[in-house]
C-alpha cells in the first residue's frame, strides 16, 4: 500500500496501536528495501517517535532476521522488480550500531514515521 500511494503521490499514515518501534519498523523496512535508503538511516527512524532506547528494544534483531524475506515477498507481490545489485538487505545491517549513527543525518521521502 505504502508504494502505490507513494507512486501516486500520496501521502501514507503508518500506525500502530501501541505507538511505539512497531511503525518505524515499517517505515524502516520500506526505506531500505523499496526505496534502497542505506541502512544506516534506518536507526534513526526507529528512534524518531519511539519511548524507549533503541538498544531495549527487539525489533533490529527482528528485521535483521526477517528483511531479506520481506525482499522475497515484495518481488513475489510485484513491489519491487528484482533483487537489487549488492549486499542483501540483512547483510547491509552487520555491524551497524544505533549509537554509531549520527542523529543528524536528514529524513526523507513521502513515508514517515
Amino acid at each position: 500500500m505504502i508504494a502505490k500511494a507513494e507512486a501516486a503521490g500520496k501521502w501514507v499514515l503508518v500506525h500502530c496501536r501501541a505507538g511505539d518501534r512497531r511503525t518505524g519498523g515499517v517505515v524502516a523496512a520500506y526505506q531500505t528495501i523499496v526505496r534502497r535508503e542505506p541502512w544506516s538511516r534506518a536507526p534513526l527512524e526507529l528512534e524518531r517517535f519511539s519511548h524507549k532506547p533503541l538498544d531495549t528494544s527487539r525489533l533490529l534483531p527482528y528485521l535483521h532476521e526477517n528483511l531479506d524475506t520481506m525482499q522475497e515477498m515484495l518481488i513475489q507481490r510485484g513491489v519491487i522488480r528484482d533483487v537489487p545489485p549488492g549486499p542483501r538487505p540483512s547483510e547491509a545491517m552487520d555491524g551497524a550500531e544505533p549509537s554509531q549513527v549520527s542523529s543528524s543525518q536528514p529524513g526523507g521521502g513521502r513515508a514517515a514515521n
